[in-house]
């Protein structure tokens, strides 16, 4: 009988796959440790109010949306059939996010629901809701978001037009009919969520992963990047680059990746003098 070859991640094959040492082990629990004072991760109680405000507002949507299929004249049998749900990305999906960072989600609507009434009478719901603060529509941006304090959490809400006439809740996002006939920002906007579960999916050792972007992310806010230059293309970047070093070095630690990922990627795309000598370049 032939050994299970092991499962593969990605197309490169990895550069090593040596293990980590006892000190290495060590290091990164000092790590680790060495964060918790900035407060990028969440006790538990945050995270359940995380889970609550997101079943909240998946309620909403739902509410909503069975709400307009009925307001566009289509029968109750076809607004209770219709469905809808709503998906994370970003680094709350991505398992990153700090504790006064704020929750990007999808909504996912059948075809009977515009990107008008995303804008129009969900918007409305949302001023009338006695825990939505902060309130702003972009409806004229690259990939339109409503963005909002609820429950006392921040969010960016993307909106998403599909062509079924039922969404269900287990929709599967990665496949590639489903983008087929979407208008474009309805494209963009779901393309958040599947970028975000494929660099799930190809990182061999999540919790090494998640560890080296928090200390990454910790750096980049405080010694390098004002809020006007912490673009999403910069942040992207810094996801690929330590998802890449997951990836070729798959058995390392969290502080093994976090050196080599300094040094070999991110110096290419943050290139300044402070960034250099951080980088010990």
């Amino acid at each position: 009988k032939m050994p299970a070859q092991p499962k593969e991640y990605g197309t490169s094959e990895p550069m090593s796959l040596n293990g980590p040492t006892e000190e290495d082990l060590t290091m990164t629990e000092k790590l680790r440790l060495s964060l918790e004072p900035f407060g990028v991760f969440e006790t538990q109680d945050e995270k359940d109010h995380r889970s609550v405000v997101i079943s909240s507002m998946n309620e909403m949507v739902k509410t909503w949306i069975k709400e307009a299929v009925l307001a566009a004249g289509h029968s109750a049998e076809v607004a209770d059939h219709a469905g809808g749900t709503i998906r994370t990305f970003g680094s709350f999906r991505l398992g990153v996010n700090n504790r006064s960072g704020d929750i990007d989600l999808l909504i996912l609507a059948p075809v009977y629901v515009s990107r008008e009434n995303f804008f129009d009478t969900f918007a409305a719901k949302l001023k009338e809701h006695k825990e939505v603060e902060d309130l702003n529509l972009v409806p004229e941006a690259y990939v339109p978001a409503i963005k909002l304090e609820f429950m006392g959490i921040e969010m960016d809400l993307l909106f998403a037009q599909l062509t079924q006439t039922n969404v269900s809740e287990d929709i599967e996002l990665m496949n590639v009919e489903l983008l087929r006939n979407l208008d474009d920002k309805s494209v963009r906007s779901v393309n958040g969520c599947r970028v975000t579960d494929s660099l799930l999916g190809l990182v061999p050792n999540k919790d090494t992963f998640r560890l080296v972007l928090r200390c990454i992310k910790l750096w980049a806010k405080r010694e390098l990047f004002t809020a006007a230059t912490r673009t999403h293309a910069r942040q992207a970047f810094t996801r690929r680059a330590v998802g890449e070093e997951s990836l070729l070095h798959p058995h390392r630690t969290s502080t093994q990746c976090m050196s080599l990922t300094r040094r070999s990627r991110l110096c290419v795309w943050h290139r300044n003098d402070d960034a250099r000598s951080w980088f010990g370049g």
